[in-house]
């Protein structure tokens, strides 16, 4: 059987990256006013590339469980794979360093000793689901990953 999750999205995140983007289109835009020159044109086209590009990540990153494998992929690419069977722990992190998860609020998947990575950081939206399937799959997970909720909790405001 086949699972798919999307990532979490965060709001919080979501307004940084996409507020410094709409600073970036706007100054672009005003020099283009200011006097066209082809540096501009071509900064523009990067730019609207980059856009596209970030936003095949933000709404395409999914994760499959399937045939006693994780795999987490973005749209049409598949950016990394691991034997569920090779995972030791997963603890929930809002750790914010580069990873396949568009939320601040992320699991931490500990892979035991001699695997490819030392640990992924993801976000699927429905956790207990994945946590459910995870263990029925691999019952030795350590599973570690508290449900804090309140209004306050900026970095848990997802999308």
């Amino acid at each position: 059987m086949i699972f798919y999750f999307r990532s979490r999205i965060s709001v919080v995140l979501s307004f940084l990256v996409f507020g410094v983007m709409g600073i970036s289109l706007y100054s672009l835009i005003k020099l283009y006013i200011s006097g066209p020159s082809v540096n501009i044109i071509i900064g523009i086209l990067i730019f609207c590339f980059l856009f596209f590009l970030l936003a095949m990540i933000w709404f395409g990153t999914r994760y499959v469980i399937s045939e006693g494998k994780l795999l987490i992929k973005t749209w049409f690419l598949r950016s990394g794979e691991i034997n569920i069977s090779s995972i030791e722990s997963i603890n929930r992190s809002y750790c914010p360093l580069a990873s396949n998860a568009v939320s601040l609020k992320r699991l931490e998947v500990r892979l035991k000793k001699g695997s490819k990575y030392p640990f992924l950081l993801i976000s699927p939206d429905n956790e207990k689901m994945f946590l459910r399937i995870i263990s029925s799959v691999n019952p030795s997970v350590k599973i570690n990953v508290s449900d804090k909720k309140g209004l306050l909790r900026f970095w848990d405001w997802d999308i």
